[in-house]
């Protein structure tokens, strides 16, 4: 009275009871393959920069190892990105991707610097296509690669750099004056005179 199946085709069942009557029916089974799905290649993006991944359509839920639950998600961060998803049978499949960050495209003004009054500092930057300098006093050329200010006052000088379509890096840096200390004086000496 009973048939467990695990193929699709058409089932028919004839049945007769005590009295010798016959019922039948038939029932069109179509197992749904549970196709496979990847969340694409590893990818490289510009820092800065963001990219989608995208899960398969048509599951009951999506669980990201990020916390998000949206089929498709957008990221400007780096690692390893991996989705589980849940079909309508409770079957859970997993698949990842690597997100990488191209070094190229890592911009990098150094460390904050303490700076004398009316001291020149240049910075000098290659592999990016075009440069933008934040408006800064003492900054010469706000587009070059090459830049030098000379400031007597403490100021945070930013540039945002582009590198190849669509992709932008910005990074600040901060320029303490130091303040002028002491006092100078003058003082005659003469041949063999020794000083402190």
């Amino acid at each position: 009275d009973s048939l467990i199946v695990s193929a699709s085709g058409d089932y028919a069942l004839s049945v007769t009871d005590v009295c010798g009557n016959i019922a039948s029916d038939t029932v069109i089974l179509n197992l749904r393959p549970r196709p496979e799905w990847n969340l694409g290649n590893d990818t490289t993006i510009c820092q800065g920069g963001s990219v989608t991944l995208a899960g398969p359509a048509g599951y009951v839920s999506y669980e990201w190892n990020t916390a998000e639950l949206e089929q498709t998600i957008t990221t400007e961060s780096f690692g390893v990105f991996r989705l589980r998803v849940t079909d309508s049978c409770g079957l859970q499949t997993t698949e990842e991707v690597r997100v990488s960050i191209d070094e190229g495209s890592v911009l990098d003004l150094g460390p904050d610097r303490t700076i004398c009054p009316n001291e020149t500092v240049t910075f000098t930057l290659q592999g990016f296509d075009e440069y933008f300098w934040t408006d800064a006093p003492g900054l010469e050329c706000p587009d070059c690669n090459e830049v030098s200010v000379t400031t007597d006052t403490s100021l945070l000088l930013g540039l945002t750099a582009v590198f190849g379509p669509g992709c932008f890096s910005f990074d600040t840096v901060r320029l303490v004056v130091s303040p002028t200390t002491g006092t100078s004086t003058s003082q005659e000496l003469c041949t063999g005179d020794t000083i402190r």
